[in-house]
C-alpha cells in the first residue's frame, strides 16, 4: 500500500486528482511513513501490508463502518494515517490467486473514491478499469463488473482510493459462489488469496495526447513514458507510429532514470479536426520477453483563429504589457449564482443584481488595468481568493509567482467569504509572434469560457464569437486546450470566470509538450498580452430563447416554453448599430421590430402561434454595424417535449353520454399479510387488474361496484396526499384482508379537450402509476405469455423486468412488439457457471433458478451462452413463495438482453411444462401510447405535458398499485389533476369549475367492430377489438342467440365449434 497526503491542496475525492496527489503533483508528502502500526519499505515507497484492505485512516476518530465490523473484522488503521485523513490518497497492489476459472464479482466500499484495475501491470495507463466511484460520498458500496477469468492462476490488480476530508473508509472484496463477501487477502479464506510481489512488467506512466483527447495542437508532439519494474523495458524495442504509418514523422527513444520516453513528431501540421489512431509497441527483460502493443485515439482540435479577428499593431499599446480586469460580485442574500456558465455572461452585464465587487481601484469604467509588472507576475492571470488556503496551483511564491487577490475583492456581497457569487472578465490583446498550434492551459475554481474574434471581425465579447475552450464547474487541475492560428498577429482574446462559494482560483497560461512547464501569459518567456487596444465591434450580448455554448465550439439547442418571444440584444462598442438596421427571422419567417435606448438595441419577434411540443426551430439575426459589416447569427431552439395524443383514438366533441360522468374504477387486492417492504411494480398492477396473479384474488370490498366496476366523479383518493385536500377514501378499502396494502386500482374515462393545443396534467401516486392513450387493458400488459403448447397457450405470468434504463445494473428494454422465443432451462439449473447445453439456450430465453450465486453472474452466463433473454425464478418454496416479483440487484456489465424475474410458483410450473416438451413464450411489454410510466418502485408527483392536435374526447387509462410500507396502512393514494389557466391545479371532472376537464365513463357513439387478425401462436387463436363503448357479445350461428362474453376487460372465449361469431 503506497500512501499519500498532502496540506493546502484539495484532491476533492476525485479519481483524476487523486491520481495527481499519488504522483506528487498536488504537493509534498506528509503522511507518516514512520507510521508505527505497519512496515514501511523505503526502497519501493509503500507499506508491506499483511492483512486485508479493511482500513479507516481516522481509526483513532470512529467506530467501524463499510460491511466488515468488528468483532469479526475490526477496522485496520490505513498505512501512514496516524491523525486525521483528510486529503489522502491510497493505492493498493496485490496478486490475486484464483483457484478455478468462472465468473467472479469483486466489490469495493470507500468513502470516498475508488479505481480498480487490472493489467500486465495494473498502473499502466492503459489498464483495464473494472469498477470506479468518481466523488464524494459516505461509507458506500459499490459491486464491480464481473470478472471472466480464463485459467486458474495469479493476476495483478490495483485499487485506488482517496478522501476529501472527514470520515471514511477502504474496503475490497470477492463474492463467493453464495453471495458472501469475502476480504481479499482474509487467511480465513480460500479465495481471494493475495500477495504483494511479483514479476511485474514495466508500465506506462502517462501518454501524450492522452487517451481519447480532443482539441489536440495540430502540430503536436506524440510523447509516451513509460517506467521500469521488476522487469524493464528491453533496448530498442519502443517505437511509436500514427495511423499505422500513414503520418509521415521524427521517432525519438530516450532513457533516463528508469524511464523510456518515446517521441514523434509529424512531418506537417495534422488536418483540423482530423481523428488519428496512434500504436505504441514496446517489449519487456523477461525471458521469454513480453511484447506490448496499446492503440488509443485523440482528435486534432478543430478550432483556427481567423486571421480577420487580428487588429492593426499600430492600434495596440504595447507599452502596456497586461490585462484589463473587470469584476461583478453579487449579494448572496439576493442570489447565487451557481459557479454556473449559465450566469457568468449575465452578471458581467449586470443583469442579475447590483455590483457588489470593490471597484475602489478601477477606473470610471469599472475596469481595474494589471500592467508593466513591479513585482513577480502582478500583470499576470494567477488570481485567488484565498479561502483556507494561503496559496494553490501551479504558480506560487515558491517558483516566484505569488498568487494575486481577485481583483475587486473582498466585496459586500459574500455569503460566507468575500469574494463569492464574484464574476471576473479579463480581456487582453494577445500577441501571436509565429504562426502554428498553440497550447492553452486554465486552472480554474470553478467555471470559466475563452472566445476570440472571427472571420468577420466580432468582437470577443460576442455570443456568437469563436469558443476556444469553456468548462461549467470545477475543472479538475489544469484544463489545457489547443488552437491553430494560420497568420501571426495580435488577437483580442476575453476570458470570463466565476466563483460560486468559498474556495475561487484562477491561472492562465501557455504549455509547450506533456511535460512542460507552463508559463503564465506575460511572464518572462511567454505569450504577451496587452491591456489596451482599439475598441471593437458592437457584439450580441444576450439572445432569447438561449444557446448553450457549454460544449466546445458548438452552439446546441436548449428545449424552451412553447409559447416563447424570439428576441436578441446588441450592445454599441467601437461600432453602433441603428434599429432599422436590424432584423430577426424565425425558420426564415417573421417580422421583427427592433428598439434602441442608449447603447442598447433590442429586436423581438412573436411566432404567428404556439409551437408544437417536441417541434424544432431555427431563428436568425442580421444585423449591419456602422462600420459597414454585416453580421449572421443562427442558432436552434427545441419546444419542451410533451406527448401529442393520437387523433384516430379520438371521438368527437360532444360525444360524452352525459349520464356517464366520470371515470369507471377497478380494484383488486390480495390477502398477503403485511411484510414490511413488500415491492411495487406496474407489471404487478397489470397483472392484478388482469386476474393472472396469484389466480385473480381479489379480497376488495366490491360493495356498490357495478359489474366489478365502481363509477367515480374524480380520481383523489388516500390519506391526505398530493396537492388536493381532504382525500376521498379509496373505494373497495379496506377489503376483507383488514387493511389498505397490496392493492391495484385502474380508472377508464374519456376526457373531452375543448380545444387543440398544450395541456398539463399531474399524477399523484403512492406506487408506481401508468398513464396511457387506452380505452381498456391490452393483453400484452408486460407478462411472459405462454404462447405453446397450445394447451398453456395464452396463459400470462406477472414478472419485474431490470432493465439499464431505469437505473438497474443489467438488462435491456422489452419490445413492444411480439419477442417470441423457445424457452429452455439452464444446465446447471442455478446458472452459477458456464451452461453447458448453451446449443439449446441459443437465441432462446433461458429459465434459471436463483440461488447461489448473483443475479449479474446467472444473466452473464446466460448472455454468454447466446440467450435473448433470461428468466429467473424465486427459489424460495415457502411463506413468501408467492410474493411480488422483485428487481434484480447488483450489476453484469454488457448484458443487454430482456432480464425477469417471476414467482417461485409461476418458475416451477414453467419447468414442469417444460418436462412435458417444447414451451414457447412472447415477452412484450404494453404497446399502447404511454403518457407517463416512471421507473417502478417510485412514488410521488408527475408532470405530465400533453399536446392535443384536435378538439374531441380523447380515452385515457391511469394504472396504479401499493405494495406495503413500513407499517400497515401507512401513506397511500391516487391523485389526477390538471393545470389552470393561473397556474394552479383542478381535479380532472371536478364539478363547478369551468377549466376543469370533462371526463365521460362512456360515449354515444356506436361501437366498431376492429377486422379480426390470426394469432401467430399456431394454436387457431384469433384476436378480436373494438372501439368504442358496449360490451363483446358471441354466439355459435350467425341469427344468434348472443350472450356476453366472459370478462369483459380481456375476454377469452374457449370452444370447441367450428365457428363463432361476435358482436
Amino acid at each position: 500500500v503506497r500512501t499519500y497526503q498532502v496540506s493546502g491542496a484539495d484532491n476533492q475525492g476525485l479519481i483524476a486528482l487523486a491520481e495527481k496527489e499519488l504522483a506528487g503533483d498536488l504537493g509534498p508528502n506528509v503522511a507518516d511513513l514512520q507510521d508505527p502500526s505497519h512496515t514501511y519499505n523505503a526502497a519501493t515507497g509503500y507499506f508491506e501490508v499483511t492483512t486485508p484492505v479493511n482500513f479507516r485512516g481516522d481509526i483513532w476518530s470512529a467506530l467501524d463502518n463499510g460491511e466488515f465490523v468488528a468483532p469479526d473484522h475490526p477496522d485496520v488503521s490505513l498505512p501512514g494515517l496516524t491523525g486525521a485523513a483528510d486529503q489522502a490518497a491510497a493505492e493498493a497492489i496485490a496478486f490475486i490467486e484464483f483457484p478455478a476459472a468462472g465468473l467472479y464479482e469483486m466489490g469495493v466500499a470507500s468513502d470516498d473514491c475508488f479505481k480498480l484495475t487490472t493489467w500486465h501491470n495494473p498502473r499502466d495507463r492503459f489498464a483495464l478499469t473494472i469498477g470506479e466511484y468518481d466523488g464524494t460520498r459516505s461509507m458506500t458500496e459499490s459491486r464491480v463488473l464481473l470478472l471472466r477469468i480464463p485459467e486458474p492462476g495469479i493476476y495483478p490488480f490495483r485499487c485506488l482510493w482517496a478522501n476529501q476530508s472527514g470520515a471514511n473508509g477502504w474496503e475490497w472484496y470477492i463474492f463467493d459462489a453464495s453471495g458472501e463477501r469475502l476480504l481479499v487477502n482474509d487467511p480465513a479464506n480460500t479465495v481471494g488469496v493475495a500477495y504483494r510481489e511479483g514479476p511485474m512488467r514495466p508500465y506506462v506512466v502517462s501518454v501524450y495526447p492522452d487517451l481519447d483527447a480532443q482539441g489536440v495542437s495540430p502540430t503536436v508532439e506524440l510523447v509516451v513514458e513509460i517506467k521500469d519494474d521488476v522487469l524493464k523495458v528491453a533496448a530498442g524495442s519502443a517505437s511509436i507510429s500514427v495511423d499505422d504509418g500513414a503520418v509521415a514523422g521524427v521517432s525519438n527513444v530516450t532513457t533516463s532514470g528508469g524511464v523510456t520516453t518515446v517521441k514523434f513528431t509529424p512531418d506537417s501540421p495534422l488536418e483540423l479536426g482530423s481523428t488519428h489512431t496512434a500504436t505504441l509497441v514496446y517489449a519487456d527483460t523477461g525471458s521469454p520477453s513480453f511484447s506490448v502493443t496499446d492503440t488509443w485515439s485523440f482528435t486534432v482540435s478543430s478550432a483556427i483563429v481567423s486571421p480577420n479577428a487580428a487588429v492593426a499593431a499600430g492600434e495596440v499599446d504595447m507599452s502596456q504589457l497586461g490585462v484589463r480586469v473587470f469584476a461583478h460580485q453579487l449579494d448572496g442574500a439576493d442570489f447565487d449564482n451557481q459557479a454556473s456558465l449559465l450566469y457568468i455572461r449575465s452578471q458581467l452585464d449586470g443583469l442579475l443584481g447590483a455590483n457588489r465587487a470593490d471597484l475602489s481601484g478601477a477606473d470610471g469604467q469599472g475596469f481595474f488595468y494589471l500592467t508593466n509588472p513591479l513585482a513577480g507576475g502582478v500583470n499576470c492571470v494567477n488570481f485567488n481568493n484565498f479561502y483556507e488556503i494561503p496559496e494553490k496551483g501551479n504558480f506560487t511564491s515558491d517558483n516566484g509567482f505569488a498568487d494575486i487577490q481577485f481583483p475587486g475583492t473582498p466585496g459586500t456581497g459574500g455569503l460566507d467569504w468575500d469574494s463569492d457569487n464574484l464574476a471576473t472578465e479579463v480581456f487582453t490583446y494577445l500577441n501571436f509572434e509565429e504562426p502554428g498550434g498553440y497550447t492553452m492551459g486554465i486552472r480554474a475554481w470553478d467555471s470559466f469560457s475563452v472566445t476570440i474574434g472571427d472571420e468577420v471581425g466580432r468582437s470577443p465579447k460576442d455570443l456568437f464569437a469563436t469558443v476556444l475552450a469553456d468548462y461549467d464547474g470545477d475543472a479538475p487541475g489544469n484544463y489545457l486546450f489547443s488552437f491553430y492560428v494560420p497568420e501571426a498577429g495580435i488577437y483580442p482574446v476575453r476570458l470570463i470566470h466565476n466563483i460560486g462559494i468559498q474556495q475561487g482560483d484562477l491561472e492562465w497560461f501557455t504549455v509547450e509538450g506533456p511535460s512542460a512547464t507552463p508559463t503564465l501569459i506575460n511572464a518572462p518567456g511567454g505569450l504577451k498580452g496587452y491591456a489596451r487596444g482599439p475598441a471593437l465591434a458592437a457584439y450580441v450580448r444576450r439572445v432569447t430563447p438561449g444557446v448553450n455554448i457549454a460544449g466546445l465550439q458548438d452552439l446546441t439547442t436548449v428545449e424552451v416554453p412553447k409559447d416563447t418571444i424570439i428576441s436578441a440584444e446588441i450592445v454599441d462598442d467601437g461600432t453602433t448599430v441603428l434599429p432599422a438596421n436590424v432584423s430577426l427571422t424565425l425558420d426564415g419567417q417573421g417580422q421583427s421590430t427592433a428598439t434602441k435606448s442608449g447603447n442598447l438595441t433590442t429586436v423581438e419577434l412573436t411566432p404567428a402561434a404556439e409551437f408544437e411540443p417536441g417541434s424544432e426551430h431555427t431563428a436568425t439575426l442580421v444585423y449591419t454595424d456602422s462600420a459597414g459589416t454585416s453580421f449572421t447569427d443562427t442558432w436552434k431552439f427545441v419546444v419542451e417535449g410533451a406527448y401529442q395524443l393520437d387523433p384516430a383514438m379520438s371521438y368527437p366533441p360532444g360525444s360524452g353520454d352525459p349520464a356517464k360522468r366520470g371515470f369507471a374504477m377497478k380494484i383488486v387486492q390480495l390477502a398477503l399479510p403485511f411484510v414490511s417492504g413488500e415491492s411495487s411494480s406496474v407489471t404487478k398492477s397489470e397483472g392484478m387488474l388482469a386476474g393472472v396473479f396469484l389466480d385473480g384474488q381479489n379480497v376488495a370490498n366490491l360493495d356498490g361496484a357495478v359489474d366489478g366496476w365502481f363509477h367515480v366523479d374524480t380520481v383523489n383518493f388516500g390519506t391526505e396526499v398530493g396537492a388536493i385536500t381532504p382525500d376521498d377514501p379509496m373505494p373497495g378499502l379496506p377489503g376483507t384482508a383488514g387493511h389498505s396494502d397490496h392493492y391495484a386500482a385502474e380508472f377508464r374515462t374519456y376526457v373531452e379537450f375543448p380545444e387543440a393545443g398544450s395541456y398539463t396534467m399531474y399524477v399523484y401516486s403512492d406506487g408506481s402509476p401508468r398513464l396511457m392513450q387506452a380505452e381498456a387493458q391490452n393483453q400484452h400488459f408486460g407478462a411472459v405469455e405462454i404462447v405453446s403448447p397450445c394447451e398453456a397457450a395464452g396463459r400470462r405470468i406477472t414478472m419485474a423486468a431490470t432493465r439499464t434504463s431505469i437505473g438497474s445494473g443489467f438488462g435491456a428494454d422489452l419490445p413492444t412488439t411480439p419477442l417470441v422465443l423457445p424457452l429452455v432451462v439452464a444446465d446447471p439449473p442455478l446458472g452459477d457457471a458456464e451452461l453447458v447445453n448453451a446449443d439449446q439456450i441459443k437465441d432462446g430465453v433461458a429459465l434459471i433458478r436463483r440461488g447461489a450465486v448473483a443475479f449479474g453472474i446467472k444473466a452473464a452466463n446466460a448472455k454468454a451462452a447466446g440467450a435473448k433473454a433470461v428468466i429467473i425464478y424465486n427459489d424460495d418454496s415457502g411463506d413468501r413463495a408467492d410474493r411480488s416479483p422483485i428487481f434484480m440487484g447488483g450489476t453484469a456489465t454488457g448484458v443487454d438482453i430482456p432480464c425477469l424475474f417471476i414467482g417461485n410458483r409461476d418458475g416451477v410450473s414453467l419447468v414442469s411444462l417444460l418436462e412435458q416438451g417444447p414451451v414457447t413464450v412472447n415477452l412484450q411489454d404494453n404497446p399502447e401510447p404511454m403518457l407517463l410510466e416512471p421507473n417502478d418502485g417510485y412514488y410521488g408527483t408527475w408532470e405530465v405535458p400533453i399536446y392535443v392536435p384536435q378538439p374531441g374526447l380523447y380515452p385515457l387509462r391511469l394504472v396504479t398499485g401499493n405494495g406495503d410500507g413500513t407499517t400497515v396502512d401507512a401513506t397511500y393514494g391516487i391523485e389526477w389533476t390538471v393545470v389552470k389557466a393561473d397556474g394552479s391545479r383542478v381535479l380532472l371532472n371536478s364539478a363547478g369549475d369551468a377549466e376543469a376537464l370533462r371526463c365521460f365513463r362512456g360515449v354515444t357513439q356506436r361501437p366498431e367492430m376492429l377486422v379480426p387478425t390470426r394469432a401467430d401462436s399456431g394454436c387457431g387463436e384469433v384476436e378480436v377489438s373494438w372501439r368504442g363503448s358496449g360490451r363483446l357479445l358471441e354466439a355459435d350461428s350467425v341469427s344468434g342467440p348472443y350472450t356476453p362474453s366472459q370478462d369483459q376487460s380481456m375476454p377469452h372465449v374457449e370452444h370447441g365449434a367450428t365457428q363463432k361469431y361476435f358482436k
